[in-house]
């Protein structure tokens, strides 16, 4: 398994062009079902948004040649602070334990940054009691604050 940046392509519209069908027709319909509600994060949007917000990173989450999730981490321009923006296992894939390897992999990668923040900021719905779980199990803690109805979580760099 591994993670990958989209980034690695020069233009956002050439990517657009070129890889739609490989990659993107998969990647927007990676969702995440609970089951009393279904959550469903645009990752095209993501990476639209990546090309706006420069310190937006948009990754792809792979298991062999096969995308299985995704997520996009971002500096803070205000304060500093790296941020977990979007962070998502396809529905079809939970469950075996690719979000515990990737989620420990993002933090490394970005622990391992020269311009890490003391900490790591995510955003979880409270309904969403798996990746709470998941996120908890890692040390992320309740900061108080909500933003966008989630709940902020935070990760101390030790």
């Amino acid at each position: 398994m591994k993670i990958t940046t989209v980034r690695e392509f020069d233009q956002f519209v050439y990517f657009i062009e070129k890889y739609y069908r490989e990659k993107l027709a998969g990647m927007h319909s990676i969702t995440s079902y609970l089951p009393s509600e279904i959550l469903y994060c645009h990752n095209v949007y993501s990476l639209a948004e990546s090309k706006f917000e420069p310190s937006f990173v948009p990754m792809g989450i792979y298991f062999d040649t096969r995308m299985i999730g995704f997520l996009m981490y971002g500096k803070d321009p205000e304060d500093g602070t790296y941020w977990i923006i979007r962070f998502m296992i396809d529905q079809a894939e939970q469950g075996k334990g690719y979000g515990k390897f990737a989620l420990a992999q993002t933090i490394n990668f970005i622990k391992a940054l020269p311009d890490c923040s003391p900490t790591i900021i995510l955003g979880v719905k409270e309904s969403n009691t798996a990746a709470m779980g998941l996120y908890q199990s890692f040390g992320f803690k309740d900061t108080g604050r909500r933003e966008h109805g989630e709940l902020l979580l935070e990760y101390v760099i030790q």
